[in-house]
């Protein structure tokens, strides 16, 4: 949640020092309402337990909808900042990016993003169920679900162009992310005998290469009080090969027998997928 602070306050700073400074240029203001889908390749159970079988998919059913709060600051004509806070049904502000562009040409320019979105991983403990015979495969009846945070960053050219009512901005971006730390145990007993094991897992942050196009359409409609209102629609995709690689530490019977394995599972197929439109306010 520390992420999350961080763009909260300065998407509110921002905000509150732009309505007076003379330092930006022009001041825009979005709120969307979009969906997200999520896709990753699920291989057969192996010798060891691969998260990434285990991630939350969604084929854009709407599981993933989500809010966006964008800030568009434009300090001249060649360089401008967005802040973007994104929140999922949990309205936790957990959906976040900023990006910084440089425009040395009318129409095309060069620009770093930081983003940052969590994703799940759901009953990953069914590995053990049915690799592990003759054991309680795990002792914790409860639900097996984490939130993994992505977190990266990326750069690339962007174009754009616009006129008294239209804006297009289209971006392709290629950067590297990682996921956070993932530190579970799972506690197994034999089914008819005292024999007691604890599986720990520790995963390794290892970065992975990510493409991301995006385009974003802006339509103004009419002006209030020296305001444009107008309308924005957004689709972006992040396309990557992934992998989650840990540790994974053995206990048989008692903490002194410990066997480590450093664990580096195949890279999945992964794309992220996003549609939103809404409201947009530029003044």
């Amino acid at each position: 949640m520390k992420f999350s602070r961080v763009f909260l306050f300065l998407l509110f700073c921002f905000s509150m020092q732009s309505v007076k400074s003379q330092i930006v240029k022009e001041k825009q203001f979005v709120f969307t309402v979009g969906n997200q889908g999520a896709y990753c390749d699920s291989f057969p159970d192996g010798a060891n337990l691969d998260f990434l079988n285990y991630v939350y998919r969604d084929k854009f059913t709407g599981n993933l909808a989500y809010i966006s709060f964008v800030g568009y600051f434009k300090f001249s004509d060649t360089l401008d900042l967005s802040l973007t806070l994104g929140m999922y049904s949990d309205l936790a502000p957990t959906k976040n990016s900023i990006s910084f562009r440089y425009f040395p040409f009318k129409m095309l320019g060069f620009g770093i993003g930081f983003m940052g979105y969590p994703q799940y991983i759901n009953e990953y403990n069914l590995y053990h169920w049915n690799a592990d015979e003759g054991l309680y495969a795990d002792l914790d009846p409860n639900y097996r679900q984490h939130k993994m945070f992505n977190y990266g960053f990326a750069l690339g050219p962007d174009l754009r162009y616009s006129n008294s009512r239209l804006s297009v901005d289209f971006r392709a971006y290629v950067g590297l992310r990682w996921v956070d730390i993932l530190d579970v145990e799972i506690y197994q007993k034999a089914v008819n005998g005292n024999y007691r094991r604890v599986v720990h897992y520790r995963t390794t942050p290892s970065p992975n290469l990510y493409l991301y196009p995006e385009i974003n359409l802006g339509v103004r409609l009419f002006t209030i009080s020296k305001t444009d209102i107008g309308i924005r629609i957004r689709s972006a995709a992040e396309l990557s090969k992934r992998a989650i690689n840990y540790t994974r530490t053995t206990y048989d019977w008692t903490a002194e027998d410990a066997i480590v394995s450093k664990v580096k599972p195949g890279s999945h197929s992964s794309l992220i997928y996003e549609l939103d439109f809404g409201l947009q306010f530029q003044w």
